[in-house]
């Protein structure tokens, strides 16, 4: 059976590329990229661009609530952003000595704004966030006074016993 498909075969209509394999055709297609209203064909003199190094400086710093009430809530802040840079936020690791709820909100100007994201977590295993993606959660530094960072506001659960609560937070600056 021929591999091609014609549109419009009475009209003398283009031809598709196409492959017959088990009597269903499939469709061949070329690669392209480009931002709108361009077009880049992908060969070997342009390849498609792949980001083989995702981070660029990677930033860590940890914090710390200790005694926090039973039933209370604490503020943990990741330190500022350089300057001239942008946080793109990696991972948040989350532990306590009983069961929290944690909550990602972004801080512009040392005013957190709106939580971003919800978890909660368990004594013994730290719990991770990890966004879908880097670009995901994102602050850039302000020359304004004040943070600009990430801040994870942790409540304790547990209404009967006082909680240690430690806050990992990792971002990449670009």
């Amino acid at each position: 059976m021929a591999d091609n498909i014609q549109l419009d075969v009475g009209a003398g209509g283009d031809i598709l590329a196409a492959d017959d394999v088990g009597g269903a055709k499939h469709q061949q297609v070329k690669i392209e990229y480009g931002a709108d209203g361009t077009v880049v064909a992908v060969s070997d003199a342009n390849p498609l661009p792949v980001d083989n190094n995702p981070v660029e400086s990677i930033q860590t710093n940890t914090g710390n609530s200790t005694a926090t009430a039973a039933g209370g809530s604490d503020d943990i802040d990741s330190t500022q952003i350089n300057s001239g840079k942008t946080g793109q936020l990696l991972q948040i690791i989350v532990s306590a000595t009983v069961f929290y709820k944690a909550e990602l909100k972004i801080v512009t100007n040392g005013v957190a704004g709106s939580v971003v994201h919800t978890w909660i977590g368990g004594p013994i295993l730290p719990f991770p966030y990890t966004p879908s993606h880097k670009t995901l959660h994102t602050i850039a530094e302000d020359v304004t006074a004040g943070l600009d960072g990430f801040r994870v506001t942790v409540t304790n659960l547990d209404t009967n016993e006082a909680a240690d609560i430690y806050a990992t937070f990792e971002w990449d600056e670009v």
